[in-house]
């Protein structure tokens, strides 16, 4: 839009009165605007001036342009096809469509649309319409057009150029789903299967060369065909002559094959390399190395047809002999015999049949040669020479090795044992020698007898190696004759006759240490040591580190006294030693004392410990043990230590002391404090005798120092409490001194000149022992080791089944063995100590019961042919294991033979396990054992054994009893016999075990009435189940007893019972006839009656286990005792 005759001096406002725009600008009186469609609009322009404003506007009318134009019809035509196509929208009025086409000619057109024929190949083509004679005409519209086929045929498929003769291939074409149908021929091809599809099986019709052609429908109509030739070639076929086993190692192998084809050899296995020639033809020479099983390929080939063929061929072993024997005779003549192990018969031998695989030659003189060639069927062979001396015939045989041994004491002796296999001859004897030579040379002959029993004789050393010889030769004076040319000499049988050992010891008994070193020798080498205390104040640590020395800890001071065990091979000696353990002598009680004038000082204290006499390194006077030094001048420092009788000295003494000081520290204890771990606290004992001045102060120090000089503080307290701190080190002493001086922020100046220094009372925090008892254990076995550490400690019982029911083989011995008796719980204990620390730790071990059975019950079938066999399980809870399978509360097997033997093996949980053995069992037997009522039964010693547990159900052939076996083996098996019932009551035999478990079994057997016996070995012995049996020890009570009783007071009466708690008494006072029942839980429990009067209470009723008898009068005198004033 513009205003006309603008004047740019003039103000202009321009604005969009109405109507919808989308783009409004311009300047200089030209303005551009896009108005939107539908809504009429206004645009409007006031001149300003000072004359008034002059306004006019335009109003817009906005036609709206219509639709976008749209081409309808197929854009993607076959080349040659005549498509139609409509346009929109349809023209209106006075407007009509303009068409241009470009690879396409229109043979129609109408208003709004138009027929169009596109050209024959495959090209891009484009239609064009414009509307015209519109108000607002639309953009004109081209749509491209792609005029192609929907498939094109290739020039060939995918297929092989060869194909071999009587095989199959495949050719295939895109499976495309354009494609309508597929149109497969051939020429000298066979199409298989697929003529429809896009893929197709064929084969060749003959050799030559084949064709197969592809024609194609799609929506476009049909292409091709498309022909592909493929050559047919002829299948190899190799055929391999067979070959026959045999012997030699080059063989020629032969095949059929193809005149054209080409060859190759090839060994597929076997036990050596092959080599070909040629090993690219027929026929082909091969060389093998051993003996076997050879397989051999070959492979023919025509271009691209291959075919192969194996052959397996054996190559016989040569021929194999063994059991290379000579024989020879009493004139010097040998034959050779030996067995032929392989080849195939007959077999000639040097090219003489003989009969069967063996062959014996005939005599050859002694040392002559001989040559044997073997031959079989087959022509494989073997050679076989050599030459034989014939042996002298004198054979002395063998002497068991195992080497004997005695101690060298008299009477001792040993038995050498011949194995009884010498051959001699006509002049030949033997005997026993005992010489010094190993092997089978005599060296020193020293005894010889007849039946190689020696005695220890003075010639022989104790320790030397012996040696017992079995000797054949001709007899010479009723000996052997040594130089005889046949002697023979059996290998000797080592015999030592052992010295007992012994040691010598080191021994320094002025010995002032807590741990000691005894060195010691043996006499002879080889020795075991077992070194034990027997007797001593307090108990050793001892240590062998060695075969030279051993180290041994003392916790006290005394004599000690040990027991060396020496054992060399059986033969032992013991030896006790003596060792006297001192102390050191100590300072004690240290007072610094200046004379009147101030100029010097003196020193004294006591000498405690040690060995008198004692010697002080300062000069002074010493009274029984009590030293003065003489005058120190003031100020002077003092080293003072003391050495007693045995040599052992203390510790130093060093201090000073300035005489116009008045501060003193006193004196503290020097009592050792032993404290055990680390995180114990400890309170030292308070000082004495101390002096402080008007500005001092005290506390107490802990220090390295063993003096009165303070050495590497770590703590200090007011009160002499100390705790541990990490910079302390276990089992090392440290001291605390009571320390006196200037104050300074409440705790002595310790630069003070006046500073004083008590002795230090010695403290040591003991680090606690690290035990390990050993993993928790569950065995099967009775005896078993234990694994503890560290070395040194002591074991105790702390939980066992039974009393005594745990054996222990060594309580000091971290790897002792135990023997465990009773099936149960056990708790061992390993304590370690460290001094007074100890620590101990436990290992639980169960000890589980083998897998308990109940006898075995057995059912013949009504032929007698088999039975039936059932195992009755003690617990009908428990699964037992056999051959990995589980069985519950009872095992039971059908169709056993009765003349077999069978053993089962039951396995528990534990792993422990029970073998059941039975069979044969006698079918013929008419009795029957029946069922009873098993239980596990405990008594009172005073108790007897009721033994009728059968229901009844039993039956007895003719002769037969049934009987009760009171006995101590198993469920399954009779132990020793220790009563037999026919129905009587069994008591409880004094020679029988307390606390043991025996077993009533009832039997079913013949009885012998003119012995009365039981005949266990009867033909149809019966053995029923079990019950086990349990006789506990009785006990008696009694309860008289006379005390003094304050009266309206409480009487307590402590009952002697040693039997088993909880029991409840009943006693009845003999007055009034009252009744008190009282329950005691434990031995730590008595009996409390109160006190109104003086009466009696007799004991009249105990209930308890196993109480057999009760007696008892409980008289009570009361009293009124004067109450005293306060």
């Amino acid at each position: 839009y513009e205003i006309l005759d603008y004047d740019p001096n003039l103000n202009y406002l321009i604005f969009i009165q109405s109507g919808s725009f989308s783009l409004f600008q311009g300047s200089d009186g030209v303005y551009e605007v896009i108005w939107n469609a539908g809504v009429p609009g206004a645009i409007c322009a006031i001149l300003e001036s000072s004359c008034g404003d002059e306004e006019t506007c335009l109003d817009i009318t906005v036609n709206d342009s219509g639709v976008n134009l749209e081409i309808n019809g197929n854009l993607n035509p076959c080349p040659g096809d005549i498509e139609t196509y409509t346009f929109s929208p349809s023209p209106g009025p006075g407007e009509s469509y303009i068409v241009n086409v470009t690879n396409g000619t229109i043979i129609n057109q109408t208003a709004d649309g138009a027929e169009i024929e596109w050209v024959n190949t495959p090209a891009t083509g484009e239609i064009c319409i414009e509307l015209i004679g519109s108000a607002c005409p639309p953009d004109p519209l081209c749509e491209e057009v792609d005029i192609e086929l929907d498939y094109e045929l290739p020039d060939d498929f995918e297929m092989p150029d060869e194909i071999c003769f009587g095989s199959t291939e495949i050719a295939s074409a895109e499976n495309d789903p354009a494609i309508i149908d597929y149109i497969w021929t051939s020429t000298n091809i066979n199409i298989i299967d697929g003529l429809n599809t896009s893929e197709i099986e064929f084969e060749g019709g003959s050799i030559g060369v084949g064709t197969i052609c592809l024609e194609i429908q799609t929506g476009c109509g049909f292409q091709g065909p498309v022909c592909q030739d493929i050559d047919i070639l002829e299948q190899p076929d190799p055929i391999i002559d067979p070959l026959n086993p045999q012997c030699a190692y080059t063989f020629t192998l032969t095949a059929t094959v193809g005149a054209s084809s080409e060859l190759e050899w090839d060994q597929v296995s076997g036990p050596s390399d092959a080599m070909f020639d040629p090993i690219d033809g027929v026929p082909t020479s091969i060389e093998v190395f051993e003996s076997g099983f050879y397989t051999f390929e070959l492979t023919e080939s025509n271009e691209s047809c291959i075919a192969s063929t194996e052959i397996t061929v054996e190559i016989l072993p040569d021929l194999e002999l063994s059991n290379l024997e000579f024989n020879c005779d009493l004139n010097e003549m040998y034959t050779v015999t030996f067995d032929i192990l392989s080849g195939v018969a007959p077999y000639a031998v040097n090219g003489n049949l003989i009969a069967g695989s063996t062959f014996i030659s005939t005599l050859i003189e002694s040392e002559e040669d001989f040559e044997f060639l073997v031959t079989d069927a087959l022509g494989c062979q073997v050679e076989i020479d050599g030459d034989f001396e014939c042996p002298c015939i004198s054979d002395a045989g063998t002497m068991e090795l195992n080497t004997l041994s005695a101690c060298a004491e008299p009477g001792a002796f040993i038995e050498a044992i011949w194995e009884d296999n010498a051959t001699l001859d006509a002049n030949d004897i033997g005997l026993y020698v005992l010489h010094d030579e190993d092997g089978d040379a005599l060296g020193d002959i020293l005894f010889t007898n007849d039946d190689g029993v020696f005695f220890y004789e003075d010639e022989i050393i104790p320790g030397q190696i012996y040696y017992v010889s079995y000797v054949v030769g001709d007899e010479l004076n009723g000996e052997v004759d040594y130089d005889d040319d046949c002697l023979s000499v059996s290998e000797g049988q080592p015999i030592i006759f052992y010295p007992f050992p012994s040691a010598t010891y080191f021994i320094d008994n002025s010995n002032c240490s807590t741990v000691y070193s005894i060195f010691y020798e043996y006499d002879v080498d080889d020795v075991e040591l077992d070194f034990v205390q027997t007797d001593g104040p307090a108990f050793a640590d001892i240590n062998i580190i060695n075969d030279e020395e051993i180290e041994i800890s003392f916790e006290e001071n005394g004599t000690y006294l040990f027991e060396g065990l020496y054992d060399l091979e059986g033969c032992t000696s013991t030896e006790l030693i003596e060792i006297i353990f001192t102390d050191a002598p100590s300072i004690i009680n240290v007072q610094e004392i200046c004379d009147n004038t101030g100029d010097s000082y003196t020193v004294s204290f006591e000498i405690t410990g040690g060995t008198e006499p004692y010697s002080v390194s300062i000069q002074g006077d010493l009274d029984n043990n009590i030293f003065t030094s003489d005058p120190i001048p003031t100020g002077d420092v003092y080293n003072i230590q003391i050495t007693d009788g045995n040599g052992c000295s203390s510790n130093a003494l060093t201090g000073q002391k300035l005489c116009d000081c008045i501060t003193a520290a006193g004196t503290m204890s020097s009592n050792l404090i032993e404290l055990c771990g680390s995180l114990d606290s400890i309170m030292v004992d308070s000082a004495l005798a101390f002096i402080l001045d008007a500005d001092d102060a005290a506390a107490f120090y802990l220090h390295s120092g063993n003096n009165i000089n303070l050495e590497s503080v770590i703590d200090s307290s007011l009160n002499g409490i100390f705790y541990y701190k990490p910079s302390i080190q276990l089992d090392t002493i440290y001291y605390v001194s009571f320390v006196v001086g200037d104050a300074l922020l409440g705790y002595p100046d310790l630069n003070d000149p006046c500073l004083d220094v008590a002795a230090g009372q010695p403290v040591v925090w003991r680090s606690l022992p690290m035990p390990f008892a050993g993993d928790d254990i569950v065995t099967c076995e009775d005896i078993i080791m234990l694994n503890a550490t560290p070395d040194q400690g002591e074991w105790t019982v702390a939980e066992e089944p039974l009393p005594g029911a745990l054996d222990l083989d060594d309580r000091f011995d971290p790897a002792s063995m135990i023997t465990l008796s009773q099936p149960g719980n056990y708790l061992m204990v390993w304590t370690a100590r460290n001094n007074n620390c100890a620590v101990s730790d436990t290992v639980s071990i169960v000890k589980a019961e083998d897998p308990i059975l109940n006898t075995p019950i057995t059912l013949c079938s009504d032929d007698l042919m088999t039975y039936s066999l059932e195992i009755p399980f003690a617990d009908p809870n428990e699964t037992l294991l056999l051959d990995n399978m589980p069985y519950t509360g009872v095992f039971e097997i059908q169709d056993l033979e009765p003349d077999s033997i069978y053993q089962f093996v039951f396995e528990n949980a534990f792993g422990c396990t029970t073998v059941v053995e039975l069979g044969p069992v006698d079918c013929d037997c008419t009795n029957t054992i029946g069922t009873f009522q098993i239980q596990n039964l405990s008594l009172c010693s005073y108790e007897s054994l009721d033994v009728n547990t059968s229901n009844g159900d039993f039956l007895l052939a003719e002769g037969d009893t049934l009987a009760y076996i009171l006995h101590d083996g198993t469920t399954s098996a009779l132990g020793n016999i220790l009563a037999t019932s026919f129905g009587s009551p069994i008591a409880y035999d004094n020679a029988w075990a307390l606390n043991t478990t025996y077993f009533l079994t009832p039997v079913i057997t013949q009885f012998d009435s003119t012995d009365n016996t039981l005949d266990y070995n009867a033909p149809c012995f019966l053995q029923g189940p079990s019950t086990s049996v349990e006789w506990t020890p009785s006990y008696t009570l009694n309860l008289d007893f006379t005390t003094l009783a304050c009266l309206f007071s409480q009487a307590e009466i402590n009952p002697q019972f040693d039997g088993i708690y909880p029991i409840t008494i009943e006693l009845t006072n003999v007055i009034d006839g009252e009744v008190e029942s009282i329950t005691l839980i434990d031995d730590t429990e008595s009996i409390i009656l109160d006190v109104e009067e003086s009466d009696g209470w007799l004991l009249t009723g105990v209930t308890g286990q196993c109480i057999e008898s009760f007696e008892g009068l409980i008289e009570i005198d009361a009293f009124v005792e004067e109450i005293p004033d306060l």
